[in-house]
């Protein structure tokens, strides 16, 4: 399924991460911010001390807090991690004391908000190989935290996202996509597919080529 048909009746799927190889063989990653809420609508991506940071437009309004800005991507050592939240962080110091990736989601719980909003992870590696991870409720409500990892298959890559058509908190697995032969194609593609009213930022790159897209610019 191409990535843009999985996304283009998908109003309001949250927070999205992607991870795959572009058709030219290079790893990519993708992380994209979804809003309803003025406050959620209030951010922009940027790039800062090659840090990816989730901050706000105009803080003349409601600024956020914790669970809207963050920092989105470390690095730990040859690993890439991308993630909806602060506990980014925390998987980089499991990751960087010799911790395997579900040993780095110990102690993690989803986002503390009425929806158990899932913690959702991208880690991946300079060969393209990549792993998508998720703490989230299952149907017993009991914290669930579970790990996928994939290969390096170009042309194609896994999607996973918080939240479901009705907003609730989203639990099901990653879902396999397929997209372009460039990041130029591809984050077109993938910026055209989102939500238009709904859209707020959008991150895609590999080592040594980033694009940030943001609704609101200054």
């Amino acid at each position: 399924m191409r990535i843009s048909d999985y996304l283009k009746d998908r109003k309001y799927p949250g927070r999205i991460l992607i991870g795959g190889t572009l058709k030219n063989g290079r790893p990519v990653a993708a992380y994209a911010l979804m809003g309803r809420s003025e406050m959620s609508r209030n951010r922009v991506l940027v790039m800062d001390n090659q840090e990816l940071r989730a901050v706000p437009y105009d803080c003349d309004s409601d600024c956020g807090n914790e669970l809207t800005l963050y920092i989105a991507s470390y690095e730990s050592g040859d690993r890439k991690i991308l993630a909806n939240g602060s506990h980014g962080k925390d998987i980089k110091d499991a990751l960087d004391s010799g911790k395997t990736l579900l040993e780095s989601l110990d102690g993690l719980s989803p986002e503390p908000d009425a929806l158990n909003t899932p913690r959702i992870t991208l880690v991946y590696e300079r060969d393209g190989r990549y792993s998508l991870l998720i703490v989230r409720k299952n149907a017993k409500g009991e914290d669930e935290k579970v790990v996928w990892n994939y290969e390096n298959t170009p042309g194609f890559g896994h999607i996973i996202h918080t939240y479901s058509e009705d907003a609730s908190a989203f639990s099901s697995d990653p879902v396999c996509v397929s997209f372009g032969d460039s990041l130029s194609s591809f984050t077109e593609e993938l910026w055209n597919s989102l939500d238009e009213d709904n859209k707020v930022s959008l991150y895609v790159g590999y080592e040594g080529a980033e694009r940030i897209i943001n609704k609101r610019v200054w």
